[in-house]
């Protein structure tokens, strides 16, 4: 199926195309994509913990009822995509993807953020192997070896 959306941006009417697949795959075929979703939930998981370890900072709140409480600073886009060589350099085996793939699974976390602060969730959690869809994202099109 194809799905199609279109943003109004000032003057210009840009189309976003998504195709979504079933695959059906062989057995190293799925070795592959079992690795790729354990690597992505890997990194999202990795980014998270060192976001709420403080790798990034913490503040103390001035105001509200967690006034004077010490809390982690959620870093920006550009900190959290700029966190994916670090992500392959602690983790020799997340070298094996494409940055796209990681970069995808730290979108995903960004916009888990961001939906945090509007008030439509909770707060990000952990990705766990039995309860977490398999996803991970491609940017760009690619050829996997």
């Amino acid at each position: 199926s194809i799905n199609k959306q279109i943003k109004r941006e000032g003057y210009k009417l840009i189309i976003i195309r998504t195709n979504k697949f079933r695959l059906y795959p062989n057995a190293i075929q799925k070795a592959m994509l079992h690795e790729m979703f354990n690597i992505s939930r890997f990194s999202y998981n990795y980014t998270l913990g060192k976001i709420k370890d403080g790798y990034f900072g913490s503040y103390q709140v001035q105001n509200g009822k967690n006034k004077g409480k010490i809390v982690s600073k959620i870093p920006n886009r550009g900190k959290i995509s700029g966190f994916i060589t670090m992500v392959k350099v602690d983790n020799e085996f997340a070298s094996k993807l494409p940055n796209d793939f990681i970069q995808g699974s730290l979108t995903n976390l960004y916009k888990g953020f961001e939906s945090f602060f509007k008030g439509n969730t909770k707060y990000p959690n952990f990705k766990k192997k039995k309860k977490s869809k398999n996803l991970f994202l491609c940017m760009q099109v690619q050829e996997l070896k």
